[in-house]
């Protein structure tokens, strides 16, 4: 199941201004903020952030960004060449 790492004040609390933070594993962000909510029940809860505990997987370069890395290369070689040759 994954885990959220939720950020949320307590308004009802002595220190409202205080920022807390909590991970709570649970199927959905939804089902994550009712069970902070169930577990302070009676006081009033301001969730500030929600998100995913697990890191975000790192985006695979689409086929543009592969051709224009590989003519810089080939220009960069090409003057490489030329300035060895000079």
């Amino acid at each position: 199941m994954p885990s959220y790492l939720i950020r949320y004040r307590i308004l009802s609390g002595p220190d409202p201004m205080t920022p807390l933070s909590t991970r709570i594993e649970a199927g959905t962000e939804q089902a994550a903020i009712a069970v902070l909510k169930s577990a302070h029940t009676g006081q009033d809860i301001r969730i500030e952030k929600a998100s995913p505990d697990t890191p975000v997987p790192r985006k695979r370069k689409s086929r543009k960004e592969w051709i224009i890395l590989g003519l810089i290369v080939v220009i960069g070689a090409v003057n490489l060449a030329s300035r060895w040759l000079n």
